[in-house]
């Protein structure tokens, strides 16, 4: 917990380490949203009746498929333009209990 007043000096190298971890998390994320999307997408093609069905099916998988993705490009966004503010509290407040254990 912080005390008041008290400042823990974080470097810009510390906050592009967490921040380069946050991406590959999230890329990791988006990789494997895809991964379980297309193995649900052939099996469900293999049961599907007729091509209209088949189309409505791959349609609604792009469909999901890209609206994650944007989620996903929305929070890389946000991490990219606020990382010194996201990160620079949660570095300090680790380094002070550090100190404090």
């Amino acid at each position: 917990m912080k005390k008041m007043g008290s400042k823990m000096e974080v470097s810009e190298a510390e906050i592009q380490k967490v921040y380069h971890r946050d991406c590959i998390l999230l890329a990791g994320f988006a990789i494997f949203m895809w991964c379980i999307l297309s193995t649900i997408l052939r099996q469900a093609l293999q049961v599907a009746g007729d091509s209209t069905t088949r189309t409505i099916m791959i349609c609604i998988a792009l469909v999901t498929g890209s609206a994650l993705s944007l989620g996903f490009f929305a929070v890389y966004r946000h991490l990219k333009r606020n990382k010194d503010v996201i990160y620079k509290e949660d570095l300090e407040n680790l380094k002070l209990q550090k100190k404090d254990a």
